[in-house]
C-alpha cells in the first residue's frame, strides 16, 4: 500500500527487549522497518507521559494535528528527567533487563504451576484470568489483603466477562518477594477455591 506508515506500540517492550533495551523491532532486527514507535514512560521507564518517535514531518504532523495533542500539557521537566535517567541505566545495566525477565518467567511459572492459567512468559506485566467481575475484586482484595498490590482489570479494559488481574514485577524485586507473591496467590485461591 503506498504511503502507508508502520506503527509499533512499544509499551511493553521498550527497556526490556533487544540488546539495548530498544524494544521488539531491536529484538527482531526490524528497527529499519519501523516508521512510528510509540513508547510510554510509565512502564520501563518509571515516569509518566511518553513519546513517539519518527521522522519529523510526522512528528510535526502529530503535533499540530493530532486531536490527542492539541489540549495536551507538556511533560513536566521532571517527568523528563526520569525517563531520561532510566533510559541511561538500561543502556548501562543490561543485568537488570536479565534479571527481570528472570523473575517474571519465574513468577508466571509459578503461577501456572498453582493452577492459574497464565500462560509462562519473560514479561513483566503478568495476566491471571479471572473471568467473574466481582470474582476478580473478591481476588484483588485478597491479595491485598496479603500485602501483595496487584491491579483488577474489567471491562471495558478487557471484553466482558474475561476480568483479570495484573501482576507487574521489576528488576527490584527479590526473590523472598517473588514467593512471597506466589505464597498470597495460593492463600487467596484456597479462600475464594480458584
Amino acid at each position: 500500500m503506498d504511503g502507508a506508515r508502520v506503527v509499533l506500540d512499544s509499551a511493553h517492550d521498550v527497556g526490556l527487549l533487544g540488546a539495548t533495551g530498544r524494544g521488539a523491532a531491536e529484538q527482531h532486527g526490524l528497527e529499519g522497518a519501523v516508521d512510528l514507535q510509540t513508547i510510554t514512560f510509565s512502564k520501563a521507564l518509571g515516569s509518566l507521559g511518553g513519546a513517539v518517535a519518527g521522522p519529523e514531518e510526522i512528528i510535526a504532523y502529530l503535533r499540530h494535528y493530532a486531536r490527542s495533542m492539541v489540549f495536551t500539557a507538556a511533560l513536566s521537566p521532571a517527568c523528563a528527567a526520569a525517563a531520561l535517567a532510566a533510559l541511561e541505566i538500561i543502556a548501562a545495566e543490561p543485568e537488570r533487563r536479565h534479571r527481570l525477565r528472570t523473575a517474571a518467567r519465574r513468577l508466571s511459572g509459578e503461577l501456572a504451576a498453582m493452577g492459574y492459567a497464565v500462560v509462562p512468559s519473560d514479561r513483566p506485566v503478568i495476566a491471571v484470568p479471572v473471568g467473574d467481575d466481582l470474582l476478580c475484586f473478591r481476588l484483588w482484595r485478597e491479595l491485598f489483603d496479603e500485602g501483595v498490590f496487584t491491579t483488577a482489570m474489567i471491562s471495558p479494559g478487557v471484553p466482558p466477562g474475561q476480568a483479570l488481574i495484573r501482576v507487574s514485577i521489576t528488576a527490584a524485586h527479590t526473590e523472598a518477594q517473588g514467593e512471597r507473591i506466589v505464597s498470597a496467590f495460593a492463600t487467596a485461591g484456597s479462600r475464594l477455591r480458584l
